[in-house]
């Protein structure tokens, strides 16, 4: 089940710079029991630097208190960076607190990428 407030982190050790782009689609079930998508949120990143600081390599929040979604697709794209020769792994980290607090994501990452030279996504079902 997503939580109230949540976001993506990518700890990044590519070797290089890079800034990914996500899209979340939210879903849950209505009252007959089919599953419905909510709408898609954008979370944004700054250029997150080679092996970050950990306040470097988060997204924006996203608040589920009001459309209390159960799961949702995840997509990042990482573009093309041909310096890039590592991995870049990326979590779902939460907050049990409405976003003052976050959890310590760095283990089970929702995926990870690897082979920087030609775009690359993560998706993941949550």
């Amino acid at each position: 089940m997503l939580p109230g407030m949540y976001r993506l982190y990518v700890d990044n050790q590519s070797g290089a710079a890079v800034t990914p782009t996500c899209q979340i689609t939210p879903w849950k079930f209505d009252s007959n029991g089919e599953k419905t998508e909510e709408t898609t949120v954008t979370p944004t990143f700054s250029s997150i630097a080679d092996n970050p600081t950990y306040d470097a390599g988060k997204s924006t929040d996203v608040d589920n208190s009001t459309v209390k979604a159960i799961g949702a697709h995840v997509l990042v794209t990482f573009p093309a960076t041909v310096s890039a020769t590592g991995d870049a792994y990326v979590y779902l980290q939460q907050s049990p607190d409405g976003g003052t607090t976050w959890a310590n994501v760095l283990s089970n990452p929702i995926g990870t990428v690897t082979d920087f030279t030609a775009e690359k996504r993560v998706e993941a079902e949550v």
